[in-house]
């Protein structure tokens, strides 16, 4: 166990960065995934060290210590028998890890099916998802992953060679996926769920280097610069010039030399090549960073430059 101190000393140091693929970050250093009521912290050994923000946390068994009882909160545990870990993510009472062969891992809740945990053929026996799962499980479909980034309620993997899986809740096209599924249930009629409890190919999608999720919408950082996006529109998150939900990618309007990529609950945001800085979906408060300051919380459907803004490094 490391002590509080240490660990907020380590939240405060951690880069807020969504960005550059995992294979392209060196393996010596600390790197923080924060969840809603637990907080994940990959060593550069490639353990993973799990706390407590709240004393609800660890009733999902999101810690991944085999049991699902509360703990003292800011107190870090090692994740038993977990290593080799190169990338992970932490959701609402869920946690996911990469392991440097590619392999991925969830444990948690699994509501929404956010684990990943769930074969087709127990969903078509069963009509449900597995239940909660208290230490690191192997997703259902294995692939060669190499970074994640997890929702609330949903997930994205990047895998090696530049495509995308995704799962876990899917209404607004948030999977990126089509039209979700039809399930061949035993034991009743065939029929789509809201969602997806094992993870799917997204088509057609290749030349991925990045991955970011927001509350209900997705972007991608392609190799040659440029986005695409996915999922609910209502603010113009999705940067396409409309504010129609998208259950495919679609491209980002005007971005064409990006190196970074962020999406937050209903706006978006990419760090150019030259240090400027595009935004684009709900400015209500300022949110966008460029005007109008106040009382706009109309969509902004179109990427636009920050303006005066130059020289950044991270977003």
């Amino acid at each position: 166990m490391i002590p509080r101190r240490t660990a907020l000393s380590v939240l405060t140091a951690a880069p807020f960065l969504t960005g550059l693929a995992t294979q392209t970050r060196p393996r010596a250093t600390r790197r923080i995934y924060q969840g809603v009521l637990h907080t994940l912290l990959l060593e550069p050994d490639g353990t993973l060290k799990v706390w407590v923000d709240n004393e609800a946390g660890n009733e999902s068994g999101e810690l991944g210590l085999g049991h699902s009882n509360r703990v003292p909160i800011y107190t870090a545990y090692t994740v038993p028998g977990l290593k080799d870990v190169v990338a992970a993510a932490a959701g609402w009472g869920c946690s996911l890890a990469v392991l440097a062969d590619g392999r991925v891992l969830g444990w948690g809740t699994h509501s929404s099916g956010i684990c990943g945990i769930t074969p087709l053929s127990f969903l078509e026996e069963f009509a449900f998802a597995k239940p909660d799962v208290n230490t690191p499980t192997p997703v259902a479909v294995p692939f060669d992953a190499v970074d994640i980034r997890c929702s609330e309620t949903y997930v994205l993997a990047l895998t090696r060679d530049g495509g995308v899986f995704a799962w876990g809740e899917g209404t607004n096209g948030r999977l990126g996926i089509g039209p979700l599924p039809i399930i061949k249930f035993k034991t009743h009629d065939p029929a789509a769920m809201d969602y997806v409890p094992f993870p799917v190919s997204i088509p057609g999608l290749t030349g991925v280097a990045a991955i970011s999720v927001g509350s209900n919408h997705s972007l991608v950082l392609l190799k040659d610069g440029s986005l695409l996006a996915w999922g609910a529109n209502k603010s113009g998150q999705l940067g396409d010039g409309t504010t129609i939900d998208r259950d495919r990618p679609v491209p980002v309007q005007g971005v064409r030399t990006a190196v970074s990529i962020a999406a937050s609950s209903l706006s978006s945001a990419a760090l150019l090549a030259d240090g400027t800085v595009m935004t684009w979906g709900n400015n209500q408060g300022g949110g966008l960073g460029r005007p109008p300051w106040i009382g706009d919380d109309s969509p902004h459907p179109v990427p636009a430059l920050l303006p005066g803004v130059r020289g950044v490094r991270a977003i």
